[in-house]
């Protein structure tokens, strides 16, 4: 559940700014309990990168300073290694790691030669063909996993003992066993083990937490969220499209709300297999309703939104994802007036993993922590339970 009083933001600013500055760039700035910037940025971040102005050197100066006070560890100075375990998912996690300046080699374990070599050519990696190389290199900081979610419990746990820190798929785990089982290694180990709960970076699902978290509209007392897609992804029926597919928005729910007091479902089986789930999440005078399907025919855009209702306005977002463009908007309703707040190109995978070599460098508890997996780990189980 969202800590209040607490907002954690990461902005990219545009080498226009930076190009005369004497640091590095893209540079990633973090702020922390500074809410006048915070919202400045938030709201008007389209006007400070095109309208350069007295003011807006003032700020950017202001927060380069805090930047350089609060990370004394400049872009490409850490010299971080990595071992990525997996070459499907895990490929783009490599593409990923090969961008950041901080990482300096990354080690990857997989069983496809093809996949190993080509990932060599394109970035340059370490090909290990025995995951217990990784786990015995002592100088690697971050273990990736991105393997089979059967596998995480056994890898993870072995790169904790082996004294690394843990960045793992999302689920990450199809029991509460196997979760719970992480989360006590994660204990004993002193590191860190953190989920790629990716929706807690992606900038329209910022806003809203943002929102919701400060009190802007007032209360919230309804929650509508969606994720339909055509059978891209292979099996998405009954049995694996709530860990698999719904996961994602529970456990932005759960982020929002925690967990709730009472959970209904419900489904109906298509074609082939594939399923329609709709869940309700009853709390305290709010309710959460997550609908997911993977029945929707093939030029269906991939389309996921949200409809908030609050006191005083209703916040709805869009984002529609065909293959050759994307449609999105985030729309805040109040009686006086109707406004499309901007959205920021951003990666929230490439976010995610930015924030996961930041927090090995702490002991302060990360917004992806296992522990956070854990609930919507639950929530989710108990609505596959329902509709099985």
């Amino acid at each position: 559940m969202l800590t209040k009083y607490r907002s954690i933001y990461s902005v990219s600013f545009a080498p226009l700014y930076i190009e005369s500055l004497p640091i590095r760039y893209p540079l990633t700035l973090y702020f922390y309990e500074h809410d006048f910037i915070i919202t400045h940025i938030h709201k008007n971040i389209l006007e400070l990168l095109n309208q350069p102005n007295s003011f807006t050197d003032i700020l950017l100066s202001t927060m380069i300073c805090y930047y350089i006070l609060k990370r004394p560890l400049m872009k490409g100075d850490r010299n971080m290694k990595i071992g990525v375990l997996g070459t499907g998912f895990g490929a783009y996690h490599v593409e990923l790691y090969s961008q950041i300046k901080d990482v300096d080699t990354i080690y990857v374990f997989g069983r496809n030669s093809e996949k190993l070599e080509n990932l060599k050519s394109k970035f340059g990696i370490q090909i290990v063909t025995d995951i217990d190389e990784i786990m015995e290199t002592n100088d690697i900081d971050l273990v990736d996993l991105c393997l089979p979610n059967a596998l995480h419990r056994k890898y993870a746990i072995q790169a904790l003992e082996h004294g690394k820190h843990v960045f793992c798929e999302t689920p990450v785990a199809y029991s509460m066993a196997e979760a719970i089982a992480m989360q006590n290694a994660k204990q004993k180990s002193g590191k860190q083990l953190m989920v790629d709960l990716f929706l807690r970076f992606e900038h329209a699902y910022e806003i809203l937490a943002d929102i919701t978290q400060k009190g802007e509209y007032g209360n919230i007392h309804k929650i509508q969220i969606q994720r339909y897609t055509p059978p891209y992804w292979g099996d998405l029926g009954k049995t694996k499209i709530v860990t698999d597919l719904m996961m994602h928005d529970i456990d932005f729910i759960s982020y929002l709300l925690g967990m709730p007091n009472k959970i209904e479902a419900t489904k109906t089986v298509g074609k082939e297999g594939q399923c329609a789930v709709s869940a309700l999440c009853s709390y305290d005078n709010v309710f959460a309703e997550n609908n997911s399907s993977s029945m929707m025919p093939n030029t269906y855009p991939f389309a996921v939104s949200y409809e908030v209702i609050y006191d005083h306005a209703v916040v709805r977002y869009y984002e529609d994802g065909y293959q050759d463009h994307m449609d999105t908007k985030l729309t805040v309703f109040t009686d006086g007036c109707r406004k499309d707040l901007p959205l920021l190109d951003n990666n929230c995978y490439d976010k995610a993993i930015h924030y996961a070599l930041d927090m090995i460098q702490t002991t302060e508890k990360p917004k992806n922590d296992i522990s956070d997996a854990l609930v919507s780990l639950e929530m989710a189980l108990k609505i596959k339970d329902l509709i099985l």
